[in-house]
């Protein structure tokens, strides 16, 4: 399916994921939503850092966008994104927002696995958090990389290989 026939959508954002370098997109990001019809949405490519400022969202906001299905990702929620096509369309009233993500709340991953759901809401009954430190060497490599990448003036220099 190409640009041209791709299919409207609309959805609000609950996560955006760290940024991913990519050579084929730049530096991309995956965010996931529920849809108007209370399903879940993973929306990728998402240049989000080359978005005009008019196209940014944020967590709670609804975006509407075009997609077209991906075909090396056969998830039922994964939507390859049409990135000139986003257009912000408000934000989700605080009083709404947990009715609105109840029904998707599952008890655990085994849950979601039944019903072949590749993103969940967890509601854990106990939290605990754990670590590693990252060595001087990760570190280093890290800014490099991120150093990199912000040197790129636009979508149109060569890639480099980070």
């Amino acid at each position: 399916m190409s640009r041209f026939s791709s299919q409207k959508d609309e959805c609000i954002i609950l996560v955006k994921a760290l940024p991913h370098r990519s050579s084929k997109y730049y530096e991309t990001v995956c965010c996931a939503g529920i849809g108007r019809d209370g399903k879940w949405r993973r929306q990728y490519p998402v240049p989000f850092r080359v978005l005009k400022d008019s196209q940014k969202f944020g967590r709670w906001h609804w975006i509407k966008y075009k997609f077209t299905t991906p075909k090396n990702d056969k998830r039922k929620e994964s939507q390859k994104v049409v990135p000139e096509s986003i257009t912000p369309a408000g934000e989700l009233k605080r009083a709404e927002r947990v009715k609105f993500i109840n029904p998707l709340v599952r008890e655990c991953l085994a849950e979601a696995e039944e019903r072949n759901e590749s993103l969940a809401l967890i509601r854990p009954e106990m939290i605990s958090f754990s670590w590693t430190r990252k060595t001087d060497e990760e570190l280093s490599t890290e800014a490099r990389k991120h150093a990199e990448l912000a040197s790129q003036l636009s979508l149109f220099d060569e890639a480099k290989n980070l």
